[in-house]
């Protein structure tokens, strides 16, 4: 009963929050790898299938956008240079399949993937129709994630790299450690810094990072600290040369004694010392300097798309990694190189990794000068600071984990952040100000806009 209770009561509390937000459902994407491990694992006997919360998130967010269109004041639609690459870049993945040699495999792939591509890249950016949209699920992740992250930690049985259920250990580690990180960079870089906020802060990043231990997921605790190393002091107006020193110094020691802490805590507990295993210093040095699976598919890639200067512009073709001819590999799942950059290189070809690249460039650029820019209102720069923060920590891990297809999380932040931008500095009410209602839909509109719902059923909450 934990299990369907915990999980009830944040659908439950996100689904009426929208109602007078749709925006909040945001923070169900966020939520959604962890709640999904929670939800299939303690409370499987109740929800259908493995990929039910998925669903739901998909429905939750295609709800949240009827109602911001039925009952909100919807002003823009999807636009901006973020939004134009990224779908040029998945349209060309896709046009991509028509010379991959296993066609077959690839329209497969992408027949999975296609409606979480749709909802969660062309739908979920549409709950952003103002800058203090974004206020509201980095406001629920904290509310909901933080007491979330501590029935993950402290009220389930762990051991090596997972928790255990019915006897046995459901070890997903990559999701909850996900999750971990998010909650470690909202902690760091969100909120108001009084009262209860203050130990929710505190608690979500504590917490964030134990879970990541847990899991032994090294590249996320690292990035996840870096991430919030870095973006903490970005557009400080007291910020200097040497205090990026003095700031890389104390990350650097706080990363060291983290790491040193770690090992000690998991060895001191019996059922996490399988797990402090991989914390070890010859261990990380082991596994990352010898040719593992993945760096051999990656030379394979490499090597097949050099065939050619044909095949190096255009590329092998979207999913040409599971072609055994090209990587061996012969099973169903997991034939990518698990390094986006190189995927990218080689199955879209030049074309698209300078549309990546320009892609990670363009928002970097912006993000940058949007968080320096020194009349940007701080609650909107630290929601820009978090968003930001969340699309490098996807960026990082993806040079170890995932694919084109399955990374749509860091597309998704490219976009919600962008779109921020825009909005922030060309806000709706000033493009609309000038317009008068006339028919009988445009005049409850307005009336609806007295009131300031502005997106919802309800009054508008003070940000």
């Amino acid at each position: 009963m934990l299990g369907i209770g915990v999980y009830l009561g944040i659908v439950g509390t996100l689904f009426a929050w929208c109602l007078a937000r749709p925006s909040v459902v945001l923070s169900m994407i966020f939520l959604l790898f962890a709640l999904d491990q929670w939800g299939s694992s303690l409370a499987g006997g109740l929800l259908p299938g493995e990929a039910f919360t998925n669903y739901l998130a998909a429905g939750m967010t295609a709800f949240a956008i009827i109602v911001l269109f039925m009952f909100g004041r919807p002003h823009r639609l999807l636009s901006g240079p973020a939004f134009w690459m990224v779908l040029a870049l998945f349209s060309y993945a896709f046009i991509s399949t028509m010379w991959v040699t296993v066609p077959g495999k690839a329209l497969s792939i992408w027949a999975v993937n296609f409606q979480y591509l749709v909802v969660f890249i062309l739908g979920a950016p549409l709950l952003i129709q103002d800058i203090d949209d974004l206020d509201v699920p980095m406001r629920a992740l904290l509310l909901l994630g933080t007491p979330f992250i501590f029935c993950l930690n402290f009220l389930l049985e762990w051991g090596y790299r997972g928790f255990i259920v019915n006897g046995e250990v459901v070890r997903l580690p990559l999701a909850l450690a996900q999750f971990g990180g998010y909650m470690m960079i909202v902690g760091a870089l969100f909120g108001p810094r009084h009262g209860y906020w203050v130990i929710l802060r505190i608690a979500a990043v504590v917490l964030g990072a134990l879970l990541i231990i847990k899991t032994g997921a090294r590249g996320q605790f690292i990035s996840a600290v870096l991430c919030c190393g870095v973006l903490f002091w970005l557009g400080r107006s007291s910020f200097s040369p040497v205090k990026l020193v003095l700031a890389t110094a104390f990350a650097a020691v706080f990363v060291v004694v983290a790491y040193i802490g770690a090992i000690n805590y998991m060895k001191s507990v019996p059922e996490l010392q399988a797990t402090a295993g991989r914390w070890d210093f010859d261990r990380l040095t082991e596994d990352y300097s010898e040719r593992s699976i993945r760096v051999l598919r990656i030379e394979a890639m490499l090597e097949a798309w050099m065939d050619s200067p044909g095949t190096m512009l255009v590329g092998l073709g979207n999913s040409a990694s599971y072609d055994p001819n090209i990587t061996d590999c012969t099973s169903p799942v997991g034939c990518y190189p698990h390094n986006l950059w190189i995927e990218i290189l080689t199955e879209e070809g030049i074309i698209g990794f300078v549309l990546y690249m320009a892609l990670v460039l363009y928002v970097s650029v912006a993000a940058v000068r949007a968080i320096s820019d020194q009349s940007v209102d701080e609650k909107h720069k630290s929601a820009l600071k978090v968003l930001f923060a969340f699309m490098i920590f996807e960026l990082i891990l993806s040079l170890k984990q995932g694919s084109l297809l399955a990374n749509w999380r860091f597309f998704l932040f490219a976009i919600l952040l962008d779109r921020s931008i825009n909005l922030m500095y060309q806000p709706v009410d000033a493009v609309d100000a000038s317009a008068t209602p006339y028919s009988v839909r445009e005049r409850t509109r307005a009336w609806l806009a007295d009131r300031k719902p502005n997106r919802g059923f309800g009054r508008r909450s003070p940000s």
